[in-house]
């Protein structure tokens, strides 16, 4: 049985990977220089996820040298979960390799951080320097920006709810005139002898037709005011999509 906090994340698990797999190419071509903001804490996230997939199981201690972990579900689902919500950003991604559970992360990171404190204070850090030659041009970044100015502006509809009514009656009696001529078109054909079913067989008779259309007549024309209804179905929707995200949020963060 997997649960819904273990589907989800396993889920996010997957996209970031798969958002990673996707960057790879543009990584190799231009650098991470060219990503965005967004894309380079998906990068960083995905490859501190792939490390921590790693793990030191106990049959591989002879070979590895190191000492096998057992994880419990609970801790491998909130390890996951932190990592997904960027708790450990500021964690190297050595720390998340072939370790057990997220506290041996922790504990991998500051021996880590002790180690180059060590090693810088012995004097044995490098320092990387950036020389650029004279006849080196430099270029400047141009970074594009999508903003309102430059998408096509698009005309907002101005029916009001008389020519709204009028539109999608004449749009319904459309489409009940071509699926009463295909029905009537299914009809006139002769099924072939010794074939018990013909194209068109599961389509709509003509009283199913009829019977739908005075269905929809009938509610349309209880239906006053379309423009209202449409915009009340909208801000109750988005009120539901709003909700539901922050349920989600609310519990990928327990």
């Amino acid at each position: 049985y997997i649960g819904r906090m273990h589907f989800r994340i396993a889920r996010a698990v997957e996209q970031c990977l798969l958002s990673y797999k996707q960057l790879q190419d543009i990584i190799a071509i231009l650098g991470m220089d060219e990503l965005s903001e967004e894309d380079r804490l998906t990068v960083y996230r995905a490859r501190k996820i792939s490390r921590f997939l790693s793990q030191p199981f106990q049959v591989a201690e002879v070979f590895t040298g190191t000492k096998g972990q057992f994880v419990s579900l609970a801790d491998t689902i909130k390890g996951f979960r932190d990592i997904i919500n960027g708790k450990y950003d500021h964690l190297p991604e050595q720390a998340f390799y072939m370790v057990g559970n997220i506290d041996m992360v922790l504990t991998k990171a500051d021996e880590i951080a002790e180690e180059v404190a060590r090693t810088k204070a012995l004097g044995g850090g490098s320092e990387e320097k950036e020389t650029k030659s004279s006849g080196q041009k430099s270029e400047k970044k141009v970074e594009k920006v999508r903003n309102g100015e430059n998408l096509i502006p698009v005309t907002k509809p101005s029916l009001n709810n008389e020519e709204l009514r009028k539109e999608l009656k004449e749009l319904a009696e459309k489409c009940r005139d071509l699926d009463t001529a295909q029905a009537k078109e299914i009809a006139s054909q002769k099924i072939p002898e010794g074939q018990g079913i013909a194209p068109g067989w599961n389509f709509p008779k003509q009283d199913q037709i009829d019977q739908e259309f005075a269905s929809w007549e009938k509610v349309f024309s209880e239906q006053t005011d379309f423009i209202d209804t449409i915009k009340a179905h909208i801000e109750d929707a988005t009120v539901r999509h709003n909700k539901q995200k922050e349920a989600e949020k609310a519990e990928l963060a327990q």
